[in-house]
């Protein structure tokens, strides 16, 4: 009974482990994509004021 118990603990801190690698990857990501929307806004308002000249 006793080991058993401790499996669980085991495999409760392993799905932990996987669930907060799996949210820094996604904020990471979300970060990323916001970077590069940032990148591409920049780009357009430059490319409309050269429009304007």
């Amino acid at each position: 009974m006793d080991r058993q118990a401790a499996d669980n603990e085991a495999g409760k801190k392993k799905k932990q482990k996987f669930k907060k690698k799996f949210r820094e990857k996604e904020k990471n990501f979300t970060d990323f994509r916001r970077f590069l929307w940032k990148k591409q806004l920049k780009i357009l308002l430059f490319l409309r004021f050269l429009k304007k000249i």
